[in-house]
């Protein structure tokens, strides 16, 4: 458009696009900052996921060997766990 004036529409508005060209150009590098940022915080979520899930299913297992001893208490946590963890669905069920 710059190059060729005489070839732009009447209705586009030339400095108001340049205005936009500049807010574009400023916008990219922070947009991918923004974008490195998420997907870092998104990556760390996952792995404190991962963690979350293995530390309560060390507990699941271990109240579960705690109620196969008859441990004080144990039945009863272990009973309301494994409802939340069903396990592998057997043959023939």
């Amino acid at each position: 458009m710059a190059a060729n004036p005489s070839l732009v529409p009447t209705y586009i508005d030339v400095q108001e696009h340049n205005k936009d060209i500049q807010s574009h150009n400023t916008l990219n590098p922070v947009i991918d900052r923004m974008e490195i940022t998420l997907r870092a915080m998104s990556d760390t979520n996952l792995l404190l996921g991962t963690d979350l899930y293995n530390n309560c299913m060390a507990f699941y297992r271990a109240i579960k060997m705690a109620a196969q001893s008859n441990a004080v208490g144990a039945n009863t946590i272990y009973n309301d766990l494994k409802q939340q963890f069903p396990g592998p669905k057997k043959k023939g069920t």
